[in-house]
């Protein structure tokens, strides 16, 4: 596979292999791809998270309370449980 890269690209790539970051351009273009496709695993995974979300909306599982009311209601629990 051959790869054309504009100018402003192959300079950062240059001077990565020139610091010595990375033993050779391969490098930094494995690491971008592998960077990348995290990239792409994590916004799914937060794409699945939505989708649950508007799923139990849709079904009527939902608070109308404040994160806020929520957090003080937790805390409260929590300092219930500490107590026995």
């Amino acid at each position: 596979m051959n790869i054309a890269l504009n100018e402003n690209f192959k300079s950062y790539v240059k001077n990565k292999v020139a610091n010595g970051d990375y033993n050779s351009s391969t490098d930094v273009v494995h690491e971008a791809l592998r960077l990348l496709q995290e990239q792409d695993e994590k916004k799914q995974v937060l794409k699945n998270e939505i989708q649950k979300g508007i799923v139990s909306i849709e079904a009527g599982q939902f608070s109308t309370k404040s994160m806020a009311e929520l957090f003080d209601e937790s805390l409260a629990k929590w300092k219930d449980v500490q107590k026995q």
